[in-house]
Parts: structure tokens; C-alpha cells; sequence
């Protein structure tokens, strides 16, 4: 789990720009939202569970306690995952329901069909589109809700890294929570990047990261990778005086120093540094010598992706 078996609750303080900032959520959070938003105190952080296989991999766990459920997210390596949700079965008197596919790949999602033999009842939940596998169980469509207990989970094709690519977009629906969306969007939007385009379709990624910034700036983002700091310190040499930049970095070389991992980020501190959401931004217009945000996102993501052979 998180550094054995800690949740993504906690927190510490920090302030940015003469503002008072938010409490910071494990590794650490700046920005200007209403100052009545306090990210830590999410109504669903206590609840989310992190750990981390292969090199900088990282796979969920999600408790809803109406129902005593637990729902696996990216589970890639079966042995670590089907470990942490037996103690925590055996512990918290839970049980495996369910399992979100954010796409096919194997490192995420290429052992998920393990998980039937020991839980032959789990539902691997993954979108009605693209390359599906025939293990995954229970087909979504775009935008048509469902409820496992006090969650609302919605569904959005994110189409561009693969063609199945999907986000999972998740609500706490009681009346005393926070209401403000968790989305965990597997290989799709990374903090501070976003992930290969593999169907070198870049109009289709562009118009996804466009998608996923319709959301509220509070919604929280868990990508199914831990590297957000290789990622920022390539943007800082795009942007170096980026002020919002520099206090994240700081934010998550203390996480790194406490051995957390650099997970969740909120929304609107993604606009702030990340530079395929602000591809419509005078910045980088002329950093890349375009007008059109759509030719400044392909050069700007296809010199990254030579430049780290991605």
C-alpha cells in the first residue's frame, strides 16, 4: 500500500504567493482556489489507498464502506496487488467488488484477469470502446453513471494514448461530503505531462486533455504513474520562471524525502505548469512559433517523446 498500508490522508501546511494555501495532501499542494476548498480534507482521501510495483507504477485501492467493497484501479502486478487487498480483507472485513480498467496495456492491466480465480464474483469495469479484452465483465459507456454505495462513478472515453483509454471520475455522494471529483486517469493526464500518444492520432489526445479540463479545478488527479517530478523538471526547462512550478517541485522533493509517493494533484494546479493543458496559452505560442494550440500540442508532445525516446 502507501509505504505499507498508509491512505492518501496526510497532510501538512505550506503557503504560496502571499495566499494562504490549501493543506497540503501527501506529497504536497499550492494554489489559489477559493480558500474555502481545503483539498485534505476530501471526503475520499482517507479512503484511497496507493501502492507501487514495477519502477514507477502505481496501482489504487478504494474503500466504500456502505457496502464493504474494495475497488482495485490499474492493478498491474497481481501478486502485490491480490497481497494488499487480502490484508486488507482480513483486517477491515471487506472484499474485492470490483476493479477499473483504464486501458489495456500490460503492465496495468495485463494480470486483471488473475484476480477471477480468486474473486470469481469481482466486475472488471472497463469503457464499451476500442481494444477490450474478454476478461473485462462489465462494459461502461460514456456518461452514464453508476453507484457502488456512496460513489458515483462516471466513465469518460479518453481516447489518444490508446484507443480504449478511459477515465474513471468519482463522486462522494453523502450529505456531509465534500462533492468535489477524484478522477484516475491511468496513462492519459500525468501530473505536469501526459502520456504517449501510441495511436499517433494527436488531434484525438488534444481533444481529450480539452475534455478533462472541463472538470472543477478542486477535482483531484491519480494518473497510474509515480513521475511527477521526472516530468516538472522537464517542464522548468521549458518555463523556469514558473512560480507555480517551483513550489510543486519543492512540495514533492519533501514527499520524495519522506517516502510518499507524488500523487494526487489538483486540477487547477495542473493548469497552472502543466504545458499540454495550456497549449492555447500566449507562452507557448511563442516558445513554439505557432498560433494554433493544436500544432503547438503535436510538436510540443512529439519533441518529447524523441527527446525521452518514450
Amino acid at each position: 500500500m502507501l509505504r505499507l498500508g498508509r491512505s492518501l490522508s496526510k497532510v501538512f501546511q505550506t503557503t504560496f504567493a502571499s495566499q494562504r494555501a490549501f493543506s497540503e495532501i501527501v506529497p504536497g499542494q499550492t494554489t489559489t482556489v477559493s480558500k474555502q476548498y481545503d483539498p485534505s480534507k476530501h471526503s475520499l482521501l482517507k479512503d484511497i489507498f496507493a501502492y507501487q510495483y514495477a519502477e514507477n507504477y502505481l496501482g489504487y485501492i478504494i474503500k466504500e464502506s456502505k457496502t464493504n467493497s474494495l475497488i482495485l484501479v490499474d492493478p498491474g502486478d497481481y501478486e502485490i496487488a491480490a497481497r494488499n487487498v487480502q490484508v486488507m480483507e482480513a483486517e477491515q472485513g471487506l472484499k474485492l467488488r470490483y476493479i477499473f480498467s483504464t486501458h489495456h496495456h500490460e503492465k496495468h492491466n495485463g494480470q486483471t484477469e488473475k484476480f477471477l480465480h480468486r474473486w470469481p464474483e469481482v466486475k472488471i469495469v472497463a469503457g464499451n470502446y476500442g481494444t477490450i479484452k474478454p476478461f473485462n465483465n462489465k462494459l461502461v459507456e460514456e456518461i452514464k453513471p453508476f453507484e457502488i454505495g456512496e460513489l458515483s462513478v462516471c466513465l469518460f472515453h479518453t481516447p489518444g494514448h490508446t484507443d480504449d483509454s478511459c477515465t474513471f471520475i468519482l463522486h462522494h455522494v453523502t450529505p456531509d461530503s465534500t462533492k468535489t471529483p477524484v478522477m484516475f486517469t491511468g496513462d492519459t493526464l500525468y501530473i505536469g505531462s501526459c502520456g504517449k500518444v501510441y495511436t499517433e492520432n494527436y488531434t484525438q489526445m488534444y481533444q481529450t486533455l480539452n475534455k478533462l479540463k472541463t472538470l472543477p479545478n478542486e477535482t483531484l488527479l491519480f494518473p497510474s504513474h509515480n513521475n511527477a517530478i521526472h516530468n516538472l523538471l522537464w517542464v522548468k526547462t521549458l518555463d523556469p520562471k514558473n512560480q507555480f512550478l517551483k513550489m510543486k517541485l519543492m512540495a514533492f522533493e519533501r514527499a520524495v524525502k519522506d517516502k510518499q509517493f507524488c500523487v494526487p494533484s489538483l486540477l487547477l494546479e495542473e493548469r497552472k505548469y502543466n504545458p499540454f493543458l495550456r497549449c492555447n496559452e500566449k507562452y507557448f505560442s511563442e516558445l513554439m512559433e505557432e498560433k494554433d494550440p493544436l500544432r503547438i500540442f503535436t510538436k510540443l508532445k512529439k519533441a518529447q517523446e524523441m527527446m525521452f525516446k518514450l
